[in-house]
């Protein structure tokens, strides 16, 4: 596997150099597995990048038989509808500048040989639900079993469809049946029009959450339609930036005490609040760090907010960040740090 920088993204000088390290001594690299919208992070890699680099070395190196790219998109498979809009006229009259980048790596899809969608994250279905494609149907055919599988195909529209199979097989084939009704529902349009507000929104939260001053915010460079961050006592001032990075830098090194410390005040402060504008959940997991003493991955704890509702506006935003604890409405004492 090759190391990812602080924010998921791959560096592609490390894993140009694992390659040729591999070509050079005659290893031969079956596939690749990239990744396009990570989950906490919204981190992309760099499909047209590796592909161009990883047919070089072959060239150098002699190497007849490249890698199978495989592309998982767990999160940003709605702008790959983006790949025809119109960007000089604009008609949904999105703000281009906020979702450019997502539309550039969605583009950069067409450079893998495979690739897997976690519709569930983002496709208004109400069960898990993943889609794999692939460009040439023959790599496909040996990865199938050889048991028939259930399939949609005559399905009478609104009617649950009857399948001899597990209960896990007909819930998905459910939740694919509703992803359909939205998609005919909603168009193309519809789905390019939720998915660019989400991520307006929840720029648009990440900026509000800055200026309240007493909120750390976990990957502030993603691009995505969830925001993760921890709040902080207001008696520590308009410092919960420095304070979640020192934090973090600590528990690298092993002392994750002040970690702690900060999300049980947290998660009370969370506990004790009501819905006021925008839905949010406390997970004991929003992202992870690298323990470097004990080598392995320590999770963090944040509050997280996810942009997906389709009539929620800056109003609502703004409600909810004028609900976040100030002064005096905490009774109990900052942490000791």
């Amino acid at each position: 596997m090759i190391p990812a920088n602080t924010e998921g993204n791959l560096e592609l000088d490390r894993l140009c150099s694992f390659l040729e390290n591999c070509y050079r001594r005659g290893v031969h690299v079956d596939g690749i597995l990239l990744t396009q919208g990570q989950k906490c992070t919204g981190a992309s890699d760099p499909v047209a990048e590796v592909q161009r680099e990883t047919t070089r070395l072959r060239q150098t190196y002699g190497v007849l038989k490249r890698p199978h790219i495989h592309l998982d998109i767990p999160l940003h498979w709605p702008f790959l509808l983006f790949g025809e809009y119109d960007t000089t006229r604009n008609p949904l009259d999105l703000s281009l500048d906020t979702i450019r980048p997502l539309m550039s790596s969605a583009a950069d899809a067409a450079a893998s040989d495979s690739c897997s969608i976690d519709l569930g994250n983002w496709g208004y279905t109400p069960l898990p639900l993943s889609l794999l494609i692939v460009k040439n149907y023959k790599n496909l055919m040996p990865l199938l079993p050889d048991a028939a599988v259930p399939r949609l195909d005559g399905a009478t529209p609104g009617v649950i469809p009857q399948a001899e199979s597990s209960s896990t097989d007909l819930a998905r084939l459910c939740s694919l049946q509703a992803l359909h009704a939205s998609l005919s529902q909603l168009g193309e349009d519809g789905l390019r029009l939720l998915a660019a507000r989400s991520i307006e929104n929840a720029s648009y939260l990440k900026e509000r959450l800055r200026e309240s001053g007493h909120v750390g915010i976990l990957h502030p460079a993603s691009i995505g339609p969830g925001v993760a961050f921890r709040r902080y006592h207001p008696d520590l001032g308009h410092r919960a930036g420095e304070i979640l990075r020192a934090e973090i830098q600590a528990a690298r090194r092993g002392d994750t005490a002040p970690l702690l410390a900060n999300s049980r005040w947290h998660q009370r402060q969370f506990a004790r609040q009501g819905i006021r504008g925008v839905r949010a959940a406390w997970q004991p997991a929003a992202a992870h760090f690298v323990n470097e003493p004990a080598q392995h991955a320590e999770p963090v704890a944040a509050e997280v907010a996810t942009m997906l509702h389709p009539r929620l506006t800056a109003a609502h935003i703004d409600l909810f960040v004028q609900g976040l604890p100030g002064q005096r409405q905490v009774a109990e004492p900052a942490p000791d740090y």
